[in-house]
């Protein structure tokens, strides 16, 4: 389907209503170069013929947002698009406070839906763990579901059960019941191992750059830090940018966001907080999209070394589309370009040091980093 045709959909919410009653019986066009006025009147004729002959009966609005939903999900494993229910959810999802069961979930690149349960977590009290597959939520198939409408699913009022079946990553089906509980999820954590001051940034928020302020103005510039983006996903690219500026001196390059018709440049404000502390930062194969921002930011700016294994290498950038009923699209609409100019999308980002066994624990990522260091 070519992006007229695309366009067309996004068109005929609001334009659908003013066509002619007639324009079913339309009489068949001249041959003439296709339009967005062709593609929409084709789009309307194939929807008046499903309104009036599917055996499955649905309203206009369905056939509107199923259609919407499955081709974004054909050209994009992280486009979506979400009826006004589940954009609302999504809205609460993002603040510090919500009632669940402490997860993360992922849409990987073959249509799977991945959990990602937080320490100490009620997910992860109840047997959750990382790389186990979503299948049904409560007895319902998530097959087909939107991301966000399946946070819907596991969100829920405080103190009741879900039920989530799940395929372990040895193939075997497993089946939980979480208690859903009121979670205060702070997305940074302080660690020490040793003398060694590691802080661990789960996932970038709005209120994650506040929290790694505060870690940061609390250590001693004279002993080096480690930043744990170990399994971090990524999250809010502005707030890994604004991370990234803790570091760095005015007028620093953090990333480039290219999409069809500009490219928009990121740089430092030069409110750095320790400019010389020394930064060591590990990163593994689940290490993505903003957080691989905040890395190459440092790393390429020779602000901070590297530890582990490649990233998992999503480079591109989802702008969210609200939409005139409530609902919304996220739309994959640039790639991210590292300071030093490369786009990583599907490559990931080589770590500095690299420990080459094929699981590292945290006590090999230590020995590295205190080699390092010494």
């Amino acid at each position: 389907m070519c992006s007229n045709k695309m366009a067309a959909i996004f068109l005929f919410i609001l334009l659908s209503l003013a066509l002619p009653t007639t324009l079913q019986a339309f009489d068949k066009p001249a041959k003439t170069e296709w339009t967005s006025d062709n593609d929409m009147l084709l789009y309307f004729e194939a929807f008046t013929q499903i309104k009036q002959n599917a055996l499955k009966q649905a309203t206009g609005r369905e056939i509107v947002y199923e259609s919407l939903k499955a081709y974004l999900h054909s050209i994009d494993p992280y486009a979506d698009f979400l009826n006004p229910d589940e954009y609302k959810t999504f809205k609460r999802s993002q603040k510090s406070n919500y009632v669940g069961v402490g997860m993360r979930i992922e849409r990987d690149a073959t249509g799977q839906i991945s959990c990602i349960p937080f320490p100490g977590s009620p997910a992860e009290k109840a047997g959750i763990t990382r790389g186990d597959i979503l299948k049904a939520i409560d007895g319902i198939d998530i097959a087909k579901k939107s991301l966000f409408g399946i946070g819907a699913m596991i969100g829920g009022k405080e103190g009741t059960q879900v039920v989530i079946i799940l395929l372990a990553p040895d193939g075997a089906l497993k089946t939980v019941s979480v208690k859903r509980e009121a979670v205060s999820s702070d997305s940074v954590q302080e660690h020490k191992f040793d003398s060694l001051t590691v802080i661990k940034i789960l996932l970038f928020r709005s209120s994650t750059q506040r929290e790694l302020k505060y870690f940061i103005t609390q250590t001693q510039t004279s002993k080096p830090v480690v930043i744990d983006l170990r399994g971090n996903g990524g999250g809010d690219l502005n707030s890994a940018i604004d991370c990234a500026m803790l570091f760095l001196a005015k007028d620093i390059k953090i990333v480039d966001i290219k999409k069809k018709t500009s490219v928009k440049s990121y740089r430092s404000f030069g409110n750095a907080v320790k400019s010389t502390l020394s930064v060591y930062i590990w990163q593994d194969e689940d290490t993505a999209s903003a957080a691989e921002v905040f890395i190459a930011a440092l790393t390429q700016n020779k602000r901070a070394l590297s530890v582990g294994r490649k990233t998992y290498g999503k480079g591109t950038v989802q702008d969210i589309i609200e939409l005139s009923d409530g609902s919304a699209m996220f739309l994959t609409t640039g790639y991210l370009h590292t300071p030093d100019g490369d786009r990583y999308h599907n490559k990931g980002l080589k770590p500095n040091y690299r420990l080459d066994m094929a699981a590292p624990e945290t006590d090999h990522f230590l020995s590295k980093t205190k080699q390092l260091i010494r």
